[in-house]
């Protein structure tokens, strides 16, 4: 999820919104502990490791803290020194109840302690999507965003790092997980403390031309236009460049007139809902005994708009004409196969997209006979398009999965073909 490769750029807006699992225990105040004590092997809601007494825990010991940000209490982990010299990084993490949304700017800060009895101590703030959570350990998740914390002794740092969450959209709907790291900066013992940690979450909406996501088209959005404009070609298409505003793979005059509005303008522009391809595959295959063919013809490559197929053999055959585009796609395709001998035919669409805004749409299948498969699949919708349309309605931004399939043969001939046409519209 490269959230800053994207052109379409957004601005936040409006209050700050609070995760739907907000962190357990922030400020580790949590259980209570007398004056200048600690409790070793627990902060409930983190996971810290076990694998050696005092590895991590909360505490209370004003006297060899600094002031304390929040509260009385912090959490900590230690590292010792290791017989083969490598430092170790332990750290204390917990997995959120709230999921990873579109659309969405996550803000993740901590304070972060150098004890004044301590000849060093650094750490690293993390953000994760995915998982599970165990010892202060995320596995199996994706790193979102991460920052190193330069402390300073006898002080509590703070510091925060943001993640932009903008297509292309991976790990939409993963658990998030906060992590805190501790590392030393030689295999020496250093503790470091954590206090106040905090994950806010607010609404991003969409700005065309805006490239510094500062709600305004100005002299540095520009500069950066320019910078990409001089290199003309965006590698690998379509989400390479933020200035290709209009996802050919190119910045180019026709991305510069749409960037003069708006930069004329000074202020964003209404913003135009859009498809963002991630991966496609059509093809059509057909098979009559000893004679196959199959196509993906030449102009079958990843996010080509037209294309046009056929495969005959013998009694078998498949044909394909599909489309796709920014605001929408088209598929029109049969396969048959008669006889005996086991002839089969088959033509497959299959497309993933994400669409970067809520918008309306019209989805159209056109059935004609019953050796067809295909659905449509994304946020809070599934649809069976065995059935004729049309479908209509509003989406969400997220990632949608369509598969339209046409089967022939099978040992007794038959045939199949459909139609399926998608229109995406802008919200009045």
């Amino acid at each position: 999820m490269r959230a800053v490769l994207f052109s379409a750029c957004f601005q936040v807006i409006g209050a700050t919104l609070v995760l739907a699992g907000p962190i357990t225990n922030p400020g580790f105040e949590d259980p209570v502990l007398g004056p200048e004590a600690f409790l070793n092997g627990s902060a409930p809601g983190w996971t810290g490791s076990t694998v050696k007494d005092f590895y991590f825990g909360i505490t209370s010991q004003a006297g060899l803290l600094p002031p304390i940000p929040e509260g009385s209490q912090v959490a900590f982990v230690n590292n010792f020194a290791t017989p083969g010299g490598t430092p170790t990084s332990n750290a204390i993490a917990q997995q959120l109840g709230g999921v990873l949304e579109a659309n969405r700017a996550y803000i993740l800060s901590a304070s972060f302690g150098w004890r004044f009895d301590n000849s060093e101590s650094r750490g690293t703030l993390e953000l994760w999507s995915g998982g599970t959570v165990s010892e202060g350990i995320v596995t199996g998740g994706t790193l979102l965003a991460s920052k190193s914390v330069k402390l300073a002794k006898g002080q509590f740092v703070r510091e925060s790092v943001t993640f932009l969450s903008l297509p292309p959209w991976d790990h939409l709907g993963e658990k998030l997980s906060v992590r805190l790291v501790g590392t030393p900066i030689a295999n020496t013992f250093a503790q470091t403390n954590f206090d106040d940690v905090h994950l806010l979450v607010e609404r991003l909406d969409p700005c065309q031309s805006d490239n510094t996501r500062d709600s305004v088209v100005d002299d540095v959005d520009f500069v950066n236009f320019l910078s990409q404009y001089n290199a003309y070609f965006c590698n690998p298409v379509p989400l390479a460049c933020t200035a290709d505003l209009n996802y050919d793979g190119f910045v180019d005059d026709a991305d510069f007139s749409i960037f003069v509005v708006a930069y004329n303008e000074y202020l964003c522009p209404p913003f135009t809902p859009r498809m963002r391809p991630v991966s496609q595959n059509r093809s059509v295959l057909a098979h009559a005994g000893a004679n196959s063919n199959s196509a993906s013809a030449p102009d079958y490559n990843p996010f080509s708009r037209s294309v046009n197929a056929s495969a005959p053999s013998g009694s078998a055959s498949a044909q394909q004409t599909s489309a796709l585009g920014e605001f929408g796609f088209s598929v029109d395709h049969s396969a048959s196969a008669g006889g005996q001998g086991g002839p089969s035919s088959n033509s497959n669409f299959s497309y993933v997209f994400d669409l970067d805004y809520q918008a309306a749409y019209t989805l159209n299948p056109k059935v004609n006979n019953v050796q067809v498969a295909g659905s449509f699949v994304g946020p809070n919708i599934s649809l069976d398009l065995t059935f004729p349309g049309p479908f209509s309605g509003t989406l969400s931004p997220g990632r949608y999965t369509v598969n339209s399939q046409c089967f022939g043969g099978g040992g007794g001939g038959g045939s199949g073909s459909t139609k399926v046409e998608f229109i995406l519209n802008q919200l009045p």
